[in-house]
């Protein structure tokens, strides 16, 4: 069965702005990838990728967190596309209140996994319930 597809333009002009703002901070470029690519961005220094980016929402303020979460089958797909390109791949967390953090995908430790994500899935979604991996909040490295 084919995945329905739910980004919206919205979505990727928040991604955008995340990953301007995420760059700006730690001195690197970046370029988007096409929607629905397994990471959302290249990170480069100059002209050497250094590494991909992926980016997640969470509605709500940093300070309302415990932990962060991205699907087990997200982490899957990042790990094997940063294998295969042999590149790391970090994970870009934006917040309500417009805070960012990252952590890169060896920092993960102590989590945890269970089965989560929307409570109220929508009409034609393959994936808005599964298998989510709960991250600690002090795991990200905030901007």
């Amino acid at each position: 069965m084919k995945e329905k597809v739910f980004e919206k333009q919205s979505d990727r002009t928040r991604e955008i702005d995340t990953l301007n703002k995420f760059c700006e901070a730690i001195g690197v470029t970046f370029k988007i990838h096409q929607p629905m690519s397994p990471v959302d961005a290249s990170v480069y220094k100059g002209e050497k990728r250094v590494c991909f980016a992926e980016v997640k929402t969470m509605n709500k303020d940093f300070a309302e967190i415990y932990d962060v979460r991205i699907s087990l089958r997200k982490l899957a797909n990042v790990q094997k596309y940063s294998l295969e390109e042999e590149s790391n791949c970090c994970i870009v967390y934006r917040f309500n209140n417009n805070r960012i953090g990252y952590f890169w995908l060896s920092d993960i430790k102590n989590s945890r996994c269970s089965w989560g994500g929307m409570k109220n899935p929508r009409k034609g979604s393959l994936y808005d319930r599964e298998l989510m991996v709960y991250i600690p909040v002090d795991t990200l490295r905030m901007i």
